[in-house]
């Protein structure tokens, strides 16, 4: 539980990257916030040396980045956002952290990104993978606020066979997806090892498209 009797403790940020969603983009990734920025390897989405995401894209998708830090390492992870049809983004803009935390139960949210804006700017986008999925300070409570704060409802998604929180809703005429893996978060490892999580993102990203 967050302390609010101690907000001195917490420093206002705001979010570091802009979304990054590319021309005919299907699937949107979305998190929560960026880790501090002293643990950035490279000034992008997931770029901890100790998150996950990035091996477990190497191993859905069979390959390996070549580069680790700086500029880059973003230009290559962009090329390969927009080579597999993917956006990347997070639920909230701009937040209250408490100092030097980087999980998202020390976050408190003051601006959230607007989900259903990106939706309609980007009417190709068919699905969202939430790669958080704790009930209140994660991604998908985030994006439940986001309904509430739109007067509209989110149906919670229901675990699948493959520990993977599956659900959907309507949004004007298209058929939206969401589906929520466990987290690549360094905080997550506990409720799922490396080759577990692969086979968690290889469902999400690849097998739902056949």
């Amino acid at each position: 539980m967050r302390d609010y009797n101690n907000m001195w403790k917490y420093t206002c940020i705001d979010h570091p990257f802009e979304p990054f969603i590319p021309t005919g983009a299907k699937t949107l990734v979305i998190g929560t916030f960026p880790t501090r920025s002293v643990n950035f390897q490279f000034p992008f989405y997931y770029s901890s040396k100790d998150n996950r995401f990035w091996p477990v894209m190497e191993n859905v998708y069979g390959l390996r980045f070549k580069h680790h830090a700086g500029k880059s390492a973003v230009e290559e992870r962009k090329e390969f956002l927009v080579s597999k049809q993917i956006g990347i983004t997070d639920m909230l803009l701009k937040c209250y952290r408490l100092a030097e935390k980087s999980q998202d139960k020390h976050l408190y949210p003051i601006l959230l990104n607007d989900i259903f804006s990106i939706l309609d700017q980007h009417d190709s986008i068919d699905c969202l993978l939430l790669t958080s999925r704790t009930e209140v300070h994660g991604a998908l409570g985030l994006l439940n606020m986001n309904f509430q704060s739109e007067g509209k409802t989110l149906e919670y998604p229901v675990r699948n066979r493959h520990n993977i929180l599956e659900g959907g809703f309507r949004h004007n005429t298209r058929n939206i997806e969401i589906l929520v893996p466990i987290s690549p978060s360094p905080s997550a490892e506990k409720s799922a090892d490396l080759e577990t999580l692969i086979e968690m993102y290889k469902l999400c990203l690849i097998e739902v498209r056949k």
